[in-house]
């Protein structure tokens, strides 16, 4: 990890390393991993890990390291040591983040072989607790003094340090597979697996055998709309041109496959009247689909009135409910609904893991095949990590939600208020209420959209729309009516848990210069 092969020192016979500078600056914080370095001569070098980064250089622009002493230890006296090294060597790659002191130890017997396992479980035991020592409850503080302002918490949240955890036992210890239940192992993790379900599902107020795991609420829709809609193997499927990418995609492909596709066009405001699904509808709608908080501009669909027109006419109604789950009181049967896309990384859960909510009665045809997990609807092994994760995060998510909604909304409130005084032209984007209380999405009229997030970039991390546009100007603005280029210059801004009154200030100031700077 240390020390490449090329030249020895003379007196311990210890490689010296060669050694190059690499931009970015060092985090003093962040832990790197100790290792053990078997070299030619018979000897094995142990990186130990130091709470702090200590002033020393150990070589700088290929320069050879000189000075290690009869011990192994690492000179010091070279000057500050500021930047990330990155060691070069025939055989490998190795990146260190922190100055290392090293060991010499003799490779011969058993004591000096336990004695270097032990000092490197030491160091990882010593990097965890830094870790821990460093991440407050969300994460979402800025953890680097250059690193901009995090208003972007639609896009993704951070692991809360509860969930993160919950999840450790699983990765390592409790690593068996829930569907090996023939011996402990496997029994511990499918009695993890069934205890975050009906957690999960209890923060929903349905029965637990209703909640299909998948990696997503990306999954959870393509199974919900494709699989439902193949069951029938025809008819008309009626949705809104403002979801997101996750349903508007998977009803292109049914429409490839002959089904009929109805996309609703909202007001200004973002919402649908009722009135327009009820026209929609033919003899052969199958599935309506409509997404309860939208992504970018926060808006809240009338969902109880929508699943009201579907249930008199037998509909299947389905809500891709990513960004609603977990910031607003959700519970599908009270609203009506009959298939719900989750997601666990939009409520400080981990990524990579979302959920299904499935009806009783309602059909699905499975979008892969394998081993039967999930009621035969999503075959592969569980990832108990992730899913004690959503579990505990659906938790910490009901807990405060009344409360983070009231903090959130006034620090929102200002935000708005603040920046329409110093933009007086600004406009909103999507109804004032009802909407999510961590959003505001706001056009800046006749400003270059490119300059304005070019200039933003250094100080406030935000959006221009979903993170899933690929850089291609909002759809959902310009179903809004909208301009192209007024779809460019507009500011998704999504508050976390954590976001602060003195935040908000900061951000004001910076949109209002960028706004500034950014005039065409």
């Amino acid at each position: 990890m240390i020390l490449p092969v090329d030249i020895t020192h003379c007196t311990t016979g210890i490689e010296r390393a060669h050694i190059h500078r690499r931009s970015g600056a060092l985090d003093p914080d962040w832990p790197g991993r100790a290792a053990t370095h078997r070299f030619e001569i018979d000897v094995d070098v142990v990186g130990r890990l130091l709470p702090k980064a200590i002033a020393t250089r150990l070589g700088v622009g290929g320069d050879l390291l000189d000075g290690i002493d009869a011990k192994g230890q690492l000179p010091t006296g070279h000057g500050p040591l500021n930047q990330q090294l990155q060691i070069l060597r025939p055989l490998g790659l190795h990146i260190i983040h922190h100055v290392l002191t090293t060991e010499a130890l003799p490779r011969q017997g058993g004591e000096h072989q336990a004695q270097a396992q032990q000092d490197e479980r030491d160091a990882q035991t010593h990097a965890g607790e830094q870790r821990k020592g460093h991440h407050d409850r969300n994460c979402s503080k800025r953890q680097l003094t250059n690193q901009p302002l995090l208003l972007d918490f639609q896009a993704t949240t951070p692991c809360a340090r509860e969930v993160v955890d919950a999840m450790a036992p699983y990765w390592s210890e409790a690593w068996g597979n829930p569907s090996s239940r023939q011996h402990r192992l496997g029994l511990y993790a499918s009695a993890a697996v069934n205890l975050a379900r009906r957690q999960l599902a209890e923060s929903l107020d349905l029965a637990p055998e209703r909640v299909v795991f998948t990696s997503g609420a990306t999954e959870a829709n393509n199974l919900a709309l494709l699989g439902h809609a193949r069951h029938w193997g025809h008819g008309h499927v009626i949705s809104v041109s403002t979801e997101h990418h996750a349903v508007l995609d998977p009803l292109i492909q049914l429409k490839r496959e002959g089904f009929a596709v109805t996309l609703l066009r909202p007001g200004a405001d973002g919402l649908i009247d009722p009135s327009q699904l009820q026209e929609a509808i033919t003899a052969d709608t199958r599935l309506v689909s409509v997404m309860a908080a939208n992504n970018e501009i926060g808006v809240l669909q009338p969902m109880e009135d929508i699943a009201a027109i579907c249930r008199r006419q037998s509909i299947t109604l389905h809500s891709d409910a990513a960004q609603a789950f977990g910031h607003i009181p959700f519970q599908p049967d009270q609203l009506g609904l009959d298939l719900v896309s989750l997601s666990a990384h939009k409520l400080y859960g981990p990524k990579g893991i979302g959920a299904l909510v499935v009806r009783e009665g309602i059909e699905l045809e499975p979008l892969q095949w394998g081993g039967g997990q999930e009621a035969g609807l999503r075959a592969g092994t569980l990832p108990t990590a992730l899913i004690v994760g959503f579990a505990r995060a659906a938790q910490l998510a009901m807990a405060d939600l009344p409360k983070r909604q009231q903090q959130q909304g006034a620090l929102r409130d200002q935000l708005w208020t603040e920046l329409k005084k110093r933009i007086p032209d600004l406009l909103r984007n999507g109804a004032e209420q009802p909407r999510l209380s961590h959003n505001l999405n706001v056009t800046i009229p006749g400003v270059n959209g490119a300059r304005l997030h070019r200039a933003l970039r250094p100080h406030l991390a935000c959006s221009s729309g979903s993170a899933c546009s690929n850089g291609e100007p909002s759809h959902v603005l310009q179903a809004l009516g909208r301009s192209r280029s007024e779809a460019e210059a507009s500011l998704r801004l999504s508050l976390g848990r954590e976001t602060t009154a003195s935040e908000v200030d900061q951000a004001i100031a910076a949109i209002t210069d960028a706004a500034a700077a950014a005039k065409a």
